[in-house]
């Protein structure tokens, strides 16, 4: 993903991320699902699903108290 911003949108179930990421890719955004890694933690069975977007932070935030997930913030590298 390029871009100024990407947000990552987090959700308990794959069914949730891949529905919010088909409405932002209807929407003319990009959105891929990854699987979230939690800290420390090297097996991913449990861990939650992930949409990465360039999308505004205004359509994420509506998709993630849709699908009931939460929202994280990440930039490119600085330096």
């Amino acid at each position: 993903m390029t871009g100024p911003t990407n947000f990552l949108a987090v959700f308990f179930e794959r069914d949730d991320a891949e529905a919010a990421a088909g409405r932002l890719r209807a929407d003319g955004f990009t959105a891929e699902v990854v699987r979230e890694r939690l800290v420390n933690e090297d097996d991913d069975e449990d861990h939650p699903w992930a949409v990465v977007t360039d999308a505004p932070e205004i359509v994420v935030e509506v998709l993630v108290e849709k699908y009931d997930g939460w929202l994280d913030v990440f930039g490119p590298p600085t330096g």
